[in-house]
C-alpha cells in the first residue's frame, strides 16, 4: 500500500467511541437478523482497535453485544414495543447504523439504498406506524451521516 493509499485508507476507518456512555443504547447480546439481501459472501468489519462489530454472512446480519448508537437521529425512537421491552426502533436504527458506519469500506456489499431498505423492513417488522416517514427521512437526509 503506498501513501496515498494509507491517507485514504485512514479517512475512511469507521470511527468508534470507546465509551458506550457516549451513545444512547448499547447492545447486550449480539443481534442477529436473517432478512438483509443475500451479499454473496461473507463480510467482517472491526473498528481501528480490531473488534468486530459487524458481520454479514449472504443474507443474514450480526450486530455484536457492545455495540453502542444514538437511536434513529433528529426523530423519536417511537413508544416501547411490550415484545422486547425496548423502543419500537431499537433494532432498525441499531442495524441501519451499523451498516452506515461501515458504509464507505471498499468491500461493503451493500448500497446506501439497500442500507436505508433493511432499516424500513426492520421497521415494518416491528410494526412500527411511522415506517414509512422514517425511510422517507433516511433516504432524503442520510448522506450526511455517511
Amino acid at each position: 500500500m503506498n501513501d496515498r493509499d494509507r491517507i485514504i485508507d485512514e479517512a475512511f476507518k469507521p470511527a468508534v467511541s470507546a465509551r458506550a456512555e457516549d451513545y444512547c443504547y448499547t447492545l447486550a447480546h449480539d443481534f442477529e437478523w436473517a432478512g438483509a439481501p443475500d451479499a454473496g459472501g461473507v463480510f467482517v468489519f472491526c473498528d481501528e482497535r480490531g473488534r468486530e462489530w459487524l458481520r454479514i454472512v449472504r443474507g443474514t446480519i450480526f450486530v455484536r453485544a457492545g455495540y453502542s448508537w444514538d437511536g434513529c437521529s433528529s426523530a423519536p425512537d417511537g413508544a416501547t414495543d411490550p415484545a422486547t421491552g425496548k423502543p419500537i426502533t431499537y433494532y432498525a436504527s441499531c442495524v441501519h447504523d451499523a451498516l452506515y458506519q461501515f458504509i464507505k469500506n471498499r468491500d461493503f456489499p451493500y448500497t446506501r439504498a439497500q442500507c436505508d431498505g433493511i432499516f424500513y423492513r426492520l421497521l415494518r417488522e416491528a410494526r412500527f406506524p411511522f415506517a414509512r416517514l422514517y425511510w422517507l427521512g433516511v433516504r432524503l437526509f442520510g448522506w450526511t451521516h455517511v
